[in-house]
């Protein structure tokens, strides 16, 4: 994963700031810049923050997002495929 700092982290904020996400999905948008996720993959408009979180947590554990990174699939859903792709992967959830 790239590291990135401060700065570049704050510029990018501003772009997705301007963007008109609110401040729940720029929440999960700072955490994945901070932890290095490809952020670009979830930074939707269509997802709710919730949703954001399930996309974020599944790249963060270099699971398969494409089963469940769709604005459409619920959240409970989600949550489901992602604690099953884990346990298929023998990764924690977390």
């Amino acid at each position: 994963m790239k590291l990135m700092n401060n700065m570049s982290i704050d510029a990018l904020m501003c772009m997705y700031e301007q963007q008109n996400f609110d401040d729940f999905q720029l929440h999960e948008i700072r955490v994945g810049l901070g932890r290095g996720v490809n952020v670009s993959i979830y930074a939707n408009r269509s997802y709710h923050s919730g949703q954001m979180q399930m996309i974020r947590k599944g790249l963060e554990q270099h699971i398969d997002i494409s089963k469940y990174a769709d604005p459409r699939v619920p959240l409970r859903d989600m949550i489901q495929m992602y604690q099953k792709l884990c346990k298929q992967k023998g990764v924690p959830v977390k």
